[in-house]
């Protein structure tokens, strides 16, 4: 097929397919059908606002066939006030039932977070899950380590970071790092490009509303990613060559139920 193509059966010459594309590879005139643009191929993101965009389905693009585009369906779409309450509510969780998470659910999570914007539609997250209690006594471990080095080298920094009271808590048996939470998620990619970090913390922010709209609770995981660069972390996680941990996330069931949503500052804002 063209990379592009539209069907004239059912296009109705409306122009929204050039005006969602953001690049402009999209041309269209009136009473005429849309045409790609000679470079298109090359130039195009494959981001499917083309496709997502067109109210007849008429458009299809190569990477983005439209018959595998699934419908928006208008009666799921939940009110404002149910938004709001998702959001307001979102709670780190601690404590974790010793219930495992089945791997249907982390991939149903995971399905909806690679949907989290990527700029340019880079789509660089890659993702590891460790559920293997083993593989995460390791990861605890090392941490652990990070922890004694930091105190150690870099006193005044690990004062700030209460480092000596988690590793006091850690020794004690609390697992104040991992919260015994039975999965721990990284995303990952390569550690030059420079729209991951914040393509990964989108994913997992995509990943911890859709899973507290589940009853599943999560935790970011700050210690994984400030001792992502100490090596015996780093041989703990194994991600792939030339791949950083930008963004860690603990996934398990919620040992307590939440009532009430806890006041927060008021918004610092600037109009101009």
């Amino acid at each position: 097929m063209q990379f592009i193509e539209v069907n004239q059966n059912t296009c109705t010459k409306c122009g929204i397919c050039t005006e969602e594309c953001r690049i402009g590879l999209i041309e269209f005139r009136a009473n005429e059908f849309p045409s790609p643009v000679p470079f298109i191929e090359t130039a195009c993101v494959r981001c499917g606002h083309c496709v997502a965009a067109c109210p007849t389905g008429s458009l299809t693009h190569r990477a983005v066939p439209v018959e595998k585009c699934v419908p928006v369906q208008n009666g799921l779409q939940i009110s404002p006030e149910q938004c709001e309450q998702l959001l307001k509510s979102r709670r780190s969780i601690r404590l974790f039932k010793k219930k495992p998470v089945s791997k249907e659910i982390i991939n149903k999570l995971i399905d909806v977070a690679r949907y989290a914007p990527t700029a340019g539609n880079n789509q660089c997250v890659e993702w590891l899950v460790i559920e293997n209690p083993d593989r995460l006594d390791k990861i605890r471990s090392a941490i652990t380590e990070f922890l004694r080095f930091m105190i150690a080298n870099q006193p005044e920094l690990a004062a700030e970071a209460h480092m000596q009271l988690i590793l006091e808590g850690q020794e004690n048996g609390k697992d104040v790092l991992l919260h015994h939470a039975p999965v721990l998620i990284i995303t990952h990619a390569k550690s030059d490009d420079i729209v991951a970090p914040p393509a990964c913390a989108a994913a997992l922010t995509f990943l911890e509303l859709t899973a507290r709209s589940i009853g599943v609770g999560t935790c970011w995981s700050g210690y994984t990613m400030l001792s992502a660069e100490f090596p015996p972390v780093k041989e703990a996680l194994t991600l792939p060559e030339g791949h950083s941990n930008f963004g860690s996330m603990l996934v398990g069931y919620p040992k307590h139920k939440y009532h009430r949503i806890p006041t927060r500052k008021d918004p610092v804002i600037t109009w101009r």
